[in-house]
Formats: structure tokens, C-alpha cells, sequence
């Protein structure tokens, strides 16, 4: 990837420690539960420390993941990749149409931010066209956002990257009162942001699309609007929507 240059990578993929032991289970490798459990673990710490290793080795680019589907938390289960904290890695949860939290998306410290990951199109094997569900679903949609942004400003490194996507996000309220809600501004937060543009205006737009091939047919006031959330301690991960990104779809299978 660093050879050819490449600045975004898209994960919509992951594993644990218990598909390891299904897997093993499925092969007819170890004769006990126990026996197995030791081989997935020492397996599954092999495959964490070899990915770690191969993101860290490329801090210029950003690598996208999906959080997983198993509604628990990503970091309690050791989900991998999503489990993993490194300034070039950002973690994707999903939410619906409506812009609640999915029910089936994980969540958990390292899961920074949500997009759509409902009957999201999605083109699979062959060419056909499939409303498919998901995290491998959203993650997707913020590798497309990040792709515009390094268009606008090919200066910004992933961490600059993170950082913009996360502010520009909508917070949205929970039953925990340290949510908070804050509407983003529909004009291309994020690109504007990237492009160094303090307030954002349609002449703006207009030279930002100019840069990215595509966005100028794209709808203007639906244009990369995500929702983040934070999380205190001890508190689950509340999703925000992310319904401006559903008009930029990245097409994906699970």
C-alpha cells in the first residue's frame, strides 16, 4: 500500500478470539474446549499483534473499520481490528435511517463515530444490487468522506483526518446526561474544515467540488453530515446518525 501511495484503506471485516474456537471446532483441531481455547488465543494474539504492527508501520494512512455487529462491546470482546487504539485507525459504528443506534452495532471506547449501516445499496458478487445491513455497511461511508477530504487538502495526515471527522460529527443526547446533541451545519462540514474554510458557504462548495470528482452533482445540502458520541466511563457508547454520508453510499459487501 505505501508503495502505490495509498492514503485510505476500508476494513469491513474482523474476528475474535471465539471465531478462532468455532473455526478450530469446524477443522476437528484440539480434542478438548480447553485445548482449543488455547490454540484460538495464541492464534488470535499472533493475528492482533502482526495487524497492529502492519498499521503502525504505515502511519500515512488511515485505515477505516467496522465496529461489528454483536451488539456487545468491541473492546471487551478483543474484537479485532475495531478493538485496536492507533492514531491512524478509526473504528465505525452504524445507526439506522432515522439516525438512532443500530441494534445490531458494537460500540465501546474505540468506536469513534456512526454512519448509516441500514438497508445501506451495496453490490455483491456478480454485480447485483442488495440493500444489506451492517457495519461492514457504514465504515464505508466514512473511508468515502476521508478520500474527499485528502482530495481537498492532500496535506492532512490521518490524525487530521480523525480529528475533523470527530468535530464536525452531530453529538446526540442519551439517558446519560454527558451526551450532548449539536447540530452540524449541512454545508460540508468536514471538507470545508479540511480545506482550511472558517465558515462555510456555497461559493465554497462550489470550488471544493471542483476537486473531488463526482461531488458536484451531489446534492448540496446533504453532503457528509455524521453523528459522533462520547462515552464516559462505565457508559455505553450512544450512536449518533450519520445521514448526510448515505447520500455519498460506498457500495459494500459484508
Amino acid at each position: 500500500m505505501k508503495k502505490h501511495d495509498v492514503r485510505v484503506v476500508n476494513m469491513s471485516w474482523g474476528g475474535d478470539v471465539k471465531g478462532y474456537e468455532h473455526s478450530l471446532e469446524l477443522c476437528g483441531i484440539g480434542k478438548t474446549p480447553d485445548e482449543r481455547k488455547t490454540i484460538a488465543r495464541e492464534y488470535f494474539e499472533l493475528e492482533k499483534s502482526a495487524l497492529t504492527k502492519a498499521f503502525a508501520s504505515a502511519p500515512d494512512i488511515l485505515f477505516v473499520t467496522s465496529a461489528g455487529n454483536s451488539n456487545s462491546d468491541a473492546s471487551f470482546n478483543e474484537s479485532i481490528p475495531s478493538s485496536i487504539a492507533l492514531p491512524n485507525l478509526i473504528t465505525v459504528g452504524a445507526v439506522d435511517k432515522a439516525g438512532d443506534e443500530a441494534p445490531f452495532t458494537s460500540y465501546g471506547p474505540t468506536v469513534a463515530v456512526h454512519a448509516n449501516g441500514y438497508q445501506v445499496e451495496s453490490v455483491i458478487p456478480g454485480g447485483e444490487k442488495l440493500a444489506e445491513s451492517g457495519t461492514s455497511m457504514s465504515s464505508p461511508q466514512v473511508t468515502n468522506l476521508a478520500a474527499k477530504m485528502l482530495a481537498v487538502n492532500p496535506a492532512l495526515k490521518p490524525a487530521d483526518v480523525i480529528a475533523i471527522i470527530k468535530g464536525t460529527a452531530e453529538k446526540t443526547a442519551g439517558s446519560d446526561s454527558t451526551f450532548r446533541k449539536v447540530e452540524s451545519d449541512p454545508t460540508f462540514p468536514a471538507l470545508h474544515r479540511a480545506a482550511g474554510i472558517a465558515t462555510p458557504n456555497r461559493s465554497a462548495h462550489g470550488a471544493i467540488s471542483g476537486r473531488i470528482v463526482g461531488c458536484s452533482s451531489t446534492p448540496f445540502s446533504v453532503c457528509s453530515r455524521m453523528r459522533a458520541s462520547a462515552r464516559s466511563p462505565g457508559s455505553r457508547t450512544r450512536s449518533t446518525p450519520a445521514r448526510g454520508i448515505a447520500a455519498w453510499q460506498a457500495s459494500a459487501s459484508h
